[in-house]
């Protein structure tokens, strides 16, 4: 028998969800993989499945803040710009 891991949900012998360990025989645990369904769990993780990567973190400058939102500003008279323009 061998233990495998839920790549995503479906339905073999009840509801299966992405994440749920269970226990299959051999021919089973090969056709899942193949079908994409599941990964074997004494499998290493594959290209599907990275870990972190290894190395420095990026040099990559942090999102700069978002601008304030800009208003029409009154005139002298109380109008703004916008309703200047349309007399």
């Amino acid at each position: 028998m061998k233990r495998v891991i839920a790549l995503q949900s479906f339905d073999h012998g009840g509801m299966r969800r992405r994440g749920d360990v269970f226990v299959v025989s051999p021919q089973v645990a090969e056709q899942m993989h193949r079908n994409g369904l599941v990964r074997i769990h004494s499998e290493s993780k594959s290209p599907a499945d990275p870990s972190q990567a290894a190395g420095a973190k990026s040099s990559a400058s942090p999102a700069a803040p978002v601008s304030r939102k800009r208003t029409a500003r009154k005139s002298e008279s109380g109008e703004t710009d916008a309703q200047q323009i349309e007399q």
